[in-house]
């Protein structure tokens, strides 16, 4: 028996462990992980993976503050991690952030009184 088919069990049993007891790594046990695998690894591949199931999950509290970490130790996870993300949504497009509300991207609270939209009942614009 090889060592890929070895690798291979081993990633088959570990993420059946991972199902069975219904957790994941954590930021710190993930960024070991990923460390200690080699570029391009199937368990750099599910650490990426599972960071970024967490951070898209609507009902979870994990987001990308909770992987700074990783990001500090590790530049390829960032993108391991986005790639992950494009996978995992299957590449839906996000709105065009250049149309829509202008005080998304405001230094101030949404609502009534954003100076662009008072200028325009004015008949005004910058």
């Amino acid at each position: 028996m090889g060592f890929p088919v070895l690798g291979n069990q081993a990633m088959d049993q570990y993420r059946k462990a991972l199902a069975l007891s219904r957790l994941v790594p954590d930021a710190t046990e993930l960024n070991h992980i990923y460390r200690s695998s080699a570029e391009g690894s199937p368990f750099r591949k599910l650490m990426a993976k599972i960071a970024a199931r967490q951070i898209m999950d609507p009902d979870g509290d994990k987001d990308a503050e909770s992987y700074r970490e990783c990001f500090e130790d590790n530049p390829s996870f960032a993108i391991d991690l986005v790639n992950a993300v494009k996978q995992g949504t299957g590449g839906v497009l996000f709105d065009d952030p250049t149309e829509g509300d202008e005080c998304e991207y405001h230094n101030h609270e949404n609502g009534p009184n954003c100076h662009i939209r008072s200028k325009r009942r004015q008949g005004t614009s910058e």
